[in-house]
């Protein structure tokens, strides 16, 4: 039985004539030949109007080439030149068959030839076509444009590829079979795989518009509660570091001299670009200071003649800024708490999970005026302490805390599959946006997984149309020591490890979870993803899957991490769709 396409029940062919032609290649010609029924085309005349057309039949073979075949049926009658159909009280004239068939067979042949960008031509296979009467046998002269051994009649039906495999001697003396690889190329040429996807870049636009409302939402609910120390702890993508901007900005507008502090130099160099850039916010920074705390106390152990010399190696570092900065930024407040400009009436923290408890002791007892009576708002998520120091809540006095259960950052999809990767209680609104399933890649190795990597970015950038300055590359090392550190450039666009370039649309940005944190991108491609632990555990990975609004793709190499992350993301998939996959 020949492979019919598409497989239908014949009694659903109006044409009696197509049906029974149907019928005949499907139980009588071999397994060896592929048949379309009902083979549809469009195409541009020479003036470029595009024409359409259909083919009856199309019949493929490996070996023996390609046939067209046109079907007639009815009370049909050709006295030359012109071909004629009986109806009731009338006969109507008719297209004829055989250059119905020829022209068909000649636009198939175009259209092999471009989808296969020249690969496939006709002279690398037979074509031909031929006319089929099912339900007649005819006596005479044939048409003149037509051959005996180009007619099937209604006797040639039992014994149908007999006669199909002398059409096709008819057409050429030489055999042409096809190679594997052209035969796949012709059948795919003519049965294509039209794939419609939504570009990612829609769901960027729809997605961020219903992002940015909730947020809205949740600052408008926290500028009515008026405390004057705040402890907030709140889940990834909470909209922490947006309030605590927010809070900055409202104190330092009241004229009060305000010390906005995070972790991460990345996070305070984006915080003074919104300030600096803002005509209405620029006014701020003179009763602003933004900053990030290694910053900060390298600055005051300046002002007050301290030395301050951080060492090079990691385990001296850390004892370090633990044990020595929190002594250092005591003396300089002995030397300079007599100057106007030294204290500060209101402190705002961010990432306060990373910050040692001596520190929180220096910015309140030695930063802020009136210590436990001073304005000092804290913003925490212990989730995504990357620090062994880290501990539960800070040992001075706050007026009350607050806990922000629900994600305003990231789609549902992203939001429930970080949750269930980490192991953490997060709540999303209802209205968020359900967003694109999270992806994953698995390369065999880290060294095959940077050509996987670049085609997810390639892809971002052209068939997506996402902008350089939506995507990040988040891994567990930076650029220059990443699988990504002897690729220059993915479709000319330049990776780079500075943020703030990646900003203004300099490049591609290649960072690490740690130099993001409490940074954003629409787009995140995570990859080097190898055994979870060490340097790059599974809270490298929540904060690095958080950072995505509404992309993630996660490019793993390592069995046991990519199975651990599947199962998360069908769980959360599931969870935000409700199972409706």
């Amino acid at each position: 039985m020949a492979t019919m396409i598409p497989k239908v029940d014949p009694a659903t062919i109006s044409y009696e004539s197509e049906r029974l032609l149907y019928i005949a290649l499907r139980d009588n010609v071999s397994n060896d030949f592929v048949c379309f029924h009902s083979y549809p085309w469009l195409r541009p005349d020479r003036d470029l109007t595009l024409r359409e057309g259909e083919t009856d039949f199309v019949v493929l073979h490996q070996e023996l080439g390609m046939l067209v075949l046109e079907a007639k049926g009815g009370q049909i009658d050709y006295q030359a030149p012109l071909w004629k159909r009986r109806k009731k009280t009338y006969w109507e004239t008719i297209q004829n068959p055989f250059e119905q068939a020829k022209r068909n067979m000649h636009k198939l042949n175009e259209i092999i030839g471009e989808r296969t960008d020249g690969e496939v031509l006709t002279q690398h296979y037979v074509y031909g076509f031929a006319a089929a009467f099912p339900t007649h046998d005819y006596l005479g002269p044939v048409p003149t444009n037509s051959d005996p051994s180009i007619i099937i009649a209604a006797p040639h039906l039992p014994d149908l590829q007999q006669k199909i495999e002398g059409a096709f001697r008819s057409w050429t003396r030489h055999q042409r079979p096809l190679s594997d690889s052209s035969w796949t190329k012709l059948v795919n040429a003519l049965l294509p795989h039209f794939r419609l996807f939504r570009p990612v870049n829609v769901n960027l636009r729809s997605d961020y518009d219903q992002i940015k409302e909730l947020t809205d939402g949740q600052l408008s609910f926290f500028r009515s509660l008026g405390a004057n120390r705040l402890y907030v702890e709140g889940v990834a993508g909470s909209g922490k570091t947006l309030l605590a901007l927010d809070r900055a900005r409202t104190f330092a507008k009241d004229g009060r001299r305000t010390l906005l502090v995070c972790f991460n130099k990345e996070l305070a160099a984006w915080w003074n670009e919104q300030f600096e850039q803002s005509e209405i916010d620029r006014p701020c920074l003179s009763h602003l200071e933004i900053t990030h705390f290694h910053s900060l106390a390298a600055r005051l152990a300046k002002q007050a003649e301290i030395d301050f010399k951080p060492p090079s190696a990691k385990q001296e570092s850390e004892v370090f800024w633990r044990d020595e900065v929190p002594e250092i930024i005591e003396q300089a407040a002995l030397v300079l708490m007599d100057e106007p400009e030294f204290q500060y009436d209101a402190i705002v923290l961010d990432e306060g999970q990373d910050f040692h408890t001596t520190w929180w002791d220096c910015l309140n007892y030695c930063l802020l005026k009136g210590e436990s009576k001073g304005t000092f708002y804290a913003f925490c998520d212990p989730n995504q302490s990357l620090w062994d120091w880290s501990m539960a809540k800070p040992n001075i006095p706050f007026d009350a805390p607050v806990t922000l259960r629900h994600n305003c950052r990231n789609t549902q999809a992203i939001a429930r599959s970080s949750s269930v990767l980490a192991s953490v209680t997060s709540e999303v609104l209802d209205r968020s946006p359900v967003g694109l399933k999270p992806d994953i890649s698995r390369p065999s190795s880290i060294e095959s997984g940077k050509g996987v990597v670049q085609q997810i970015v390639r892809d971002l950038l052209t068939k997506h149309n996402v902008s350089p300055s939506e995507i990040v590359i988040i891994g567990p090392r930076g650029l220059v020591a990443g699988s990504l550190k002897d690729v220059a450039a993915i479709e000319g666009i330049p990776l780079i490890d500075s943020a703030e370039k990646w900003r203004v649309k300099e490049g591609l940005l290649v960072t690490t979870a740690r130099s993001f944190k409490g940074l954003e991108s629409d787009a995140v491609v995570i990859y080097d993803v190898g055994p979870l632990g060490g340097t790059f555990d599974l809270t490298d990975l929540y904060v690095a899957c958080t950072r995505a609004r509404t992309y993630l793709h996660i490019v793993v190499y390592d069995p046991n991490s990519s199975k651990r992350i599947q199962e998360a993301i069908n769980t959360g998939w599931n969870r935000a769709t409700g199972g409706n996959t």
